[in-house]
Formats: C-alpha cells, sequence, structure tokens
C-alpha cells in the first residue's frame, strides 16, 4: 500500500478552514444564517468530495510488485511546482477569478474551460465548444435555482 500525503494534507486544509468559516458566518451576530448562502453548498461538496480525495490518495500494489526491489521499479519524476501545466492551471484559476468579478458567472466559465481544455490538448471542436458551453449553463442553473445562489450570470455594468 503506498499513501499520497500531499493530496490528503492539502484537502483536509481545505475541509477544516470551510468547517471554521461557515460556523464563524453563521455564529455572526450581524447576518446570521443569511450569509452563508454560498459556503454551505461549498462545505457540502467538499465533504462529499473529501473521501474520494482520500480514496485516490491511498494506492494498492499488486502483490508481485510490491516485493519487487523498490530500486529496480521506474517512475516518472515529479516535475514538481514548477511544471508548467500547473504554473498554467494556477494563473488560469488567478484570471478566472478576476474575470469573474467584473464579467459575471457565464463568459469567463466558458473561456475558463474552453482554454483549460485546448491547453491540455483537446483538439476535437465539439468537445471544445459544447462541454464549456454544458458546464457553465448547467452549473449557472444548479447555482442559481437548486442552490438559489445569487449569482451574476452576467456582466453588471
Amino acid at each position: 500500500m503506498e499513501i499520497e500525503l500531499q493530496p490528503i494534507i492539502i484537502s483536509t486544509l481545505i475541509l477544516g478552514w470551510s468547517i471554521y468559516y461557515y460556523y464563524s458566518t453563521v455564529g455572526s451576530s450581524e447576518d446570521g444564517p443569511k450569509s452563508v448562502i454560498f459556503i454551505k453548498p461549498l462545505v457540502i461538496g467538499i465533504l462529499v468530495c473529501f473521501p474520494l480525495v482520500v480514496r485516490g490518495a491511498i494506492r494498492f500494489l499488486p502483490e508481485d510488485r510490491a516485493a519487487e526491489d523498490p530500486q529496480k521499479m521506474e517512475e516518472t519524476p515529479d516535475r514538481g511546482f514548477l511544471d508548467s501545466r500547473r504554473l498554467f492551471f494556477v494563473a488560469a484559476l488567478a484570471v478566472y477569478a478576476l474575470a469573474a468579478t467584473f464579467l459575471g458567472y457565464l463568459v469567463p466559465s466558458i473561456l475558463f474551460i474552453f482554454s483549460v481544455l485546448y491547453y491540455l490538448g483537446s483538439r476535437n471542436l465539439w468537445i471544445l465548444i459544447a462541454l464549456p458551453l454544458g458546464c457553465a449553463i448547467l452549473l449557472s442553473f444548479v447555482f442559481r435555482y437548486l442552490l438559489t445562489v445569487p449569482i451574476e450570470i452576467w456582466p453588471s455594468w
């Protein structure tokens, strides 16, 4: 059995912070439960995803591979944080957060998903068009009507 600690530690920190933030906001004397309109679905989503992250970080090695000499097994080296794909994703998230603040939800979401798909190598035109449109529209529907989170869909100039 092999356990990768980095995703477990990061997801635990995110889970802990979101639960702390949720309870500190609910207990606020100013706004109370009205102020957790977005953080409550976020905490629920993180609680649902946390076991999946932990399960993905645990790898069970086959019996014959576990008995082999660890020095003989070839593994691709981790390129670390300076991997160009990771840097692109961090920069794209920052640009997305900034753009969503000024341009609403829908347009930046479509452009973000499109650019990440294109950068990761997807060249199928149907996927590059249908997936960003479908995901952005579906998520806007979920947030607005199912979770009743008042997000700006379009730019509010």
